[in-house]
């Protein structure tokens, strides 16, 4: 309130009083040393990596290599997927190529199914040194998984499906004999199957609809069951 009232009663003083106050702080702001800061010299370094590309003899090697092996991406269904993991054996058939089976390994596998297919990704290498496969060609994968219980193959014209579901006709001691039989894979000709027969049981091919379960028959010797790989 001092300085209000001193402002209010000499006006031109206080005025002049300002100035001289303003002159002195910009005298004093000028006149300040600039070194009051300690200098710190510490040098920038800057590392720069250049890239300058692969040469051509780098190039055709690696492109080489890389066709030397074709990779194949498959999704196996849930109730195939049990033991399929890297190591696994791999067999590939391409129709196009008839009689000659691609060997090959899985090499990698996701960790889990996918929830919306219920399948797991897996990658598989094949041996391709003559480029015999290229991409985009359609195959079919057998993969060789290890059962911790033994199963059978058996044709598949021996196969009777009805609304009992899947059977099969053996013969023991020249009757016919109604075998209830569990499915693993369909393999074409041959079903894989994992219950119902065991290995050395004979069971009739193509079957007629009225041979029932009892009936006598004749056999004719025909490798029918064996291990399957």
């Amino acid at each position: 309130m001092g300085i209000v009232r001193f402002a209010l009663r000499w006006p031109y003083t206080f005025y002049v009083l300002a100035l001289l106050i303003l002159f002195l702080g910009f005298s004093a702001f000028r006149s300040m040393p600039t070194d009051i800061f300690p200098e710190i010299d510490i040098p920038v370094v800057t590392v720069i990596w250049q890239y300058t590309g692969l040469s051509t003899p780098e190039m055709e090697q690696r492109v080489t290599t890389y066709s030397d092996v074709m990779q194949i991406r498959l999704y196996v269904p849930q109730d195939a997927a049990i033991g399929v993991k890297p190591g696994v054996d791999a067999v590939v058939r391409v129709p196009e190529i008839p009689g000659r089976p691609f060997t090959g390994k899985v090499t990698r596998i996701a960790d889990a199914l996918d929830p919306a297919t219920r399948t797991l990704m897996s990658e598989i290498d094949v041996p391709n040194s003559d480029g015999a496969l290229s991409p985009g060609l359609y195959c079919t994968v057998e993969l060789r998984v290890p059962r911790r219980t033994p199963s059978l193959i058996v044709p598949a014209a021996a196969i009777v499906f009805d609304r009992d579901g899947l059977h099969v006709l053996a013969v023991e001691n020249g009757v016919v004999s109604n075998r209830k039989i569990t499915e693993i894979r369909d393999l074409g000709t041959e079903v894989e199957i994992s219950e119902g027969v065991k290995e050395g049981d004979q069971v009739v091919l193509n079957p007629p609809i009225d041979l029932e379960d009892g009936s006598k028959v004749q056999v004719r010797v025909t490798p029918a069951a064996t291990p399957a790989s």
